[in-house]
């Protein structure tokens, strides 16, 4: 059991990497966190393109204006001007190239920065380019990298990518990139996945996990298994687990949850929620909001349910 708040690490999420930046770059870094891809689609949403109107300038007029930009980026990244995160997507598509010249040069603030910029740009090169900087020896941009790779709507081929992948010393960020590889969309990505070994846990359940999203049946079988015999010191992992891999036939594997009246995580704090806890069925609601499943009730957070609403939960999952 532990704490909703204070006990998660800094940079967990792509969105708490910009909260690190922030605290090193006081430049309204607020303006630039925003929302981060839904784990259960994954991101979907292509970057806004400019439409060419009759009177626009001419192409090379464009390009110029182009490379013109790339350099105010650059200079941005440099300075550690996180609102330049929202235009991205607007970059050349030598933005890449230039970023990874410079890289070296940058602080760490702007390397983790830079690493955002380019999953915000999202481009065939930005797989390659986080590929690469998911090996470096810093903790803050392996797990960036990682992270970024998460949310990418093309990544390099999959053989380069498990190679690779393999190669990463850290448990977390492997796990990450197997997620990562679960994503794609391919006919030999499963043989693929089931071919892969791993002795470390996480690194194992990531396969696990990738292999289900990508349709392997008897993964989805274990799968649900675990999630039957799972306690609650398990169920915040499970539940990251059910999240990405969104596939609505495991969520019947959360019925035995309501059985189990386990303390998972404390709501509020201490001082003014003493023994206010979420318990096994309510993570099992909210696990189950999270991958829209409709309840005659709403709530927009993990919260301790009523009896009711329990019992109404555990019905229609059980029908699912």
């Amino acid at each position: 059991m532990r704490s909703i708040v204070g006990t998660r690490k800094l940079l967990r999420t792509r969105k708490n990497l910009l909260i690190f930046l922030s605290l090193s770059f006081p430049i309204m870094a607020a303006t630039a966190c925003r929302s981060a891809p839904t784990p259960i689609k994954g991101k979907t949403t292509p970057q806004k393109q400019v439409v060419q109107e009759k009177n626009q300038t001419p192409m090379n007029s464009d390009t110029t204006q182009k490379k013109t930009d790339n350099k105010r980026f650059l200079e941005a990244i440099k300075s550690g001007d996180t609102r330049i995160l929202n235009e991205a997507g607007q970059a050349s598509s030598s933005i890449v190239a230039e970023i990874d010249e410079a890289f070296s040069a940058y602080s760490q603030e702007s390397k983790v920065l830079a690493v955002n910029f380019i999953v915000e740009n999202d481009s065939k090169e930005s797989g390659e380019f986080l590929l690469k900087i998911v090996t470096d020896t810093s903790a803050e941009l392996s797990q960036a990298a990682a992270e970024g790779l998460m949310h990418l709507s093309v990544l390099p081929p999959a053989d380069i990518f498990l190679r690779r992948t393999q190669a990463v010393d850290d448990p977390y960020n492997r796990a990450l990139l197997y997620r990562a590889f679960g994503n794609r969309q391919g006919p030999t990505l499963l043989k693929q996945a089931r071919l892969l070994l791993e002795t470390e846990s996480k690194s194992r359940l990531a396969i696990l996990a990738a292999c289900a999203k990508l349709g392997g049946e008897k993964e989805q079988e274990e799968i649900l298994t675990l999630l039957r015999k799972a306690n609650p010191e398990d169920a915040e992992e499970m539940q990251e687990l059910l999240v990405y891999v969104a596939k609505a036939r495991l969520l019947k594997g959360l019925l035995p949850w309501f059985e189990k009246n386990g303390n998972v995580i404390q709501l509020g704090s201490v001082r003014h929620h003493h023994g206010y806890y979420a318990q096994m069925p309510d993570y099992a609601i909210w696990t189950a909001v999270l991958l829209k499943v409709p309840f005659p009730f709403t709530t927009i957070r993990l919260r301790k349910f009523s009896k009711e609403e329990r019992n109404l939960a555990k019905n229609i999952l059980g029908k699912l």
